[in-house]
């Protein structure tokens, strides 16, 4: 499938904390969405929902998602019919967006972090690691569980071995951990 469709196949750790800000995110704004409008069966209105969302102007790129993939603002269900209609011959008007088309580049995508995460410098050293558990727990619960083994390094992820099994994680998580058999006396 890969070969049919020109592309590569890239292993990634299965949780990636940036990434799932992103989509957070978007899942705050779906919910108020539909919160909004007060229907008790929210199916109903997922359609016009997400045509909403998805036709919302995003301030820091200027467009919406549905003009960032069509290239053109979509018509939403009050804008079908103009009172005045467009009567350019065609011709003329392939020749306007051609014209158009090739002076649009693309916008680059904004940047929200604050910073770069902060990576020990001692962690690609270490042969043991604590996990940063970022699940909600009860106070007075440790951040972090450990430490575990670690099994291969790359730049970005870090296969440890927990109860058994390698598990991949991103470094974003991990901090080392310190033995004392490490040492030097």
């Amino acid at each position: 499938m890969l070969l049919t469709l020109g592309t590569q196949r890239e292993r990634t750790s299965p949780y990636h904390p940036q990434t799932n800000g992103l989509i957070e995110r978007w899942h705050r704004s779906f919910k108020n969405a539909i919160l909004a409008t007060g229907k008790e069966s929210w199916v109903d209105n997922l359609g016009l929902t997400l045509l909403g969302l998805r036709n919302a102007v995003k301030e820091d790129l200027k467009a919406s998602a549905a003009e960032m993939l069509f290239g053109t603002a979509t018509r939403l269900p009050g804008e079908f019919f103009t009172t005045k209609p467009n009567m350019q011959p065609n011709s003329i008007f392939v020749e306007k967006l051609r014209h158009h088309l090739q002076k649009i580049r693309p916008v680059e995508t904004s940047w929200h972090s604050p910073s770069t995460p902060f990576v020990n410098k001692n962690l690609f050293q270490s042969t043991h690691v604590y996990v940063r558990n970022d699940r909600v727990t009860p106070s007075m619960t440790q951040p972090y569980d450990g430490p575990y083994k670690v099994i291969s390094k790359n730049d970005k992820n870090f296969t440890i071995e927990i109860k058994g099994k390698n598990i991949v994680i991103s470094i974003d998580r991990l901090k080392p951990s310190y033995n004392i058999a490490d040492e030097e006396p």
